[in-house]
């Protein structure tokens, strides 16, 4: 179709350094959901790369990748054989993302990707979780839909249109005065005249045109 063969993303470059907590942030349809499926390889590149410890992850097996990764996505599904109930009904969404967390942080992946994996937890719970995953280790990739939880990233990535337009740290792009700015901004004041229906999300790579690697893996 037209909307599979347009590139999603456009000269996209970028370094996930190892041990670090790297947050995607920007409007909707910059790609956002797709991140998690390209480092684990659900589905190939078709331009450029995404690479993993400087490996092609197009010459890993899928198998040894989600051995490395762990994913926690913003509807997790708890599979029949935990011991809750089927599908994990019984618990709440806030519930089943903290297992979902807690199974991941056990797992002691290299690396983590979180897609919107905090959203149904009221803030007080969040924030506990969010200072415990800034505390891990391995390389964390997160995708939120709350600004004020990756104010302590350690890398900023502000994608717009498919393409990378700022990238920092919290105050640093705060002082470039540019999109992260106004979404942070625009998050502070809540008001349908200043937030349109898609003003604040998180970016993310997606299957056309990257040309970035995302190097993270402890040694």
């Amino acid at each position: 179709s037209s909307e599979e063969s347009a590139p999603v993303l456009k000269g996209v470059s970028a370094l996930i350094p190892a041990g670090q907590l790297v947050a995607l942030v920007g409007p909707s349809g910059a790609g956002k959901t797709t991140i998690s499926s390209l480092i684990p390889r659900l589905y190939d590149v078709s331009e450029g790369s995404v690479t993993v410890d400087g490996h092609d992850v197009r010459d890993l097996t899928q198998s040894s990748l989600r051995d490395a990764i762990g994913v926690v996505s913003q509807d997790p599904h708890l599979f029949h054989d935990t011991v809750i109930s089927d599908g994990g009904g019984s618990l709440s969404g806030g519930q089943r993302q903290r297992v979902a967390i807690a199974r991941a942080v056990i797992r002691n992946p290299g690396i983590m990707l979180l897609d919107e994996a905090t959203s149904a937890l009221d803030n007080s719970t969040e924030k506990r979780v969010i200072e415990n995953l800034e505390r891990q280790r391995c390389t964390r990739i997160t995708v939120a839909h709350r600004l004020s939880t990756v104010r302590n990233a350690d890398l900023i990535v502000v994608m717009d249109k498919g393409r990378i337009v700022e990238q920092g740290t919290h105050p640093q792009l705060l002082h470039l005065n540019g999109l992260y700015a106004r979404l942070v901004q625009a998050s502070q004041n809540p008001t349908p005249t200043e937030i349109p229906h898609d003003a604040i999300s998180l970016g993310s790579v997606a299957r056309h045109g990257v040309h970035g690697g995302s190097h993270a893996h402890r040694a």
